[in-house]
């Protein structure tokens, strides 16, 4: 079933901050984005689902609705090469939190500050610049407009 989320870089540029912060709990991707770890075979499965770790991301949630429940989190598409045009939902969730206030600092207590190395790929916090979501999301409008002309 198709899903209609933001990506991350829509996420970022909608909420128009400095910063937008999101975890990944798909511990293949973390392996080789956060940890740079060296691909068997060449082989970048980075959208297979069984990556998934879906008890990390459990912990997350449930972590989240007890001690802050009014924060805004936002299941988002992960951040991928502007060109690759389609690929599933691999569990990453977007936090409306801001560098520094509780929540923010909370998150990174558990899975490290994303402005710092991570701690486990079964969970990353991350961070993206805005001016980076914009320069990402228009290479990707760009590659779209390519693949799919104007309708």
């Amino acid at each position: 079933m198709a899903l209609a989320l933001p990506t991350i870089e829509e996420y970022i540029i909608q909420r128009d901050k400095e910063f937008g912060f999101w975890l990944v709990f798909h511990t293949r991707y973390n392996d080789i984005c956060a940890f740079g770890k060296q691909l068997e075979n060449d082989q970048f499965d980075n959208f297979d689902k069984k990556y998934i770790d879906n008890e990390s991301r459990n912990y997350f949630l449930n972590f989240m609705k007890e001690n802050f429940p009014t924060i805004k989190l936002t299941n988002i598409f992960d951040l991928v090469d502007p060109s690759i045009l389609t690929y599933p939902y691999l569990g990453s969730i977007a936090v409306d939190c801001v560098q520094g206030d509780e929540a923010f600092n909370a998150i990174s207590a558990m899975y490290g500050n994303p402005f710092e190395a991570p701690i486990s790929n079964k969970a990353v916090f991350w961070v993206m610049k805005l001016e980076d979501a914009i320069k990402s999301h228009t290479k990707r409008q760009e590659a779209i407009d390519a693949e799919f002309g104007d309708f």
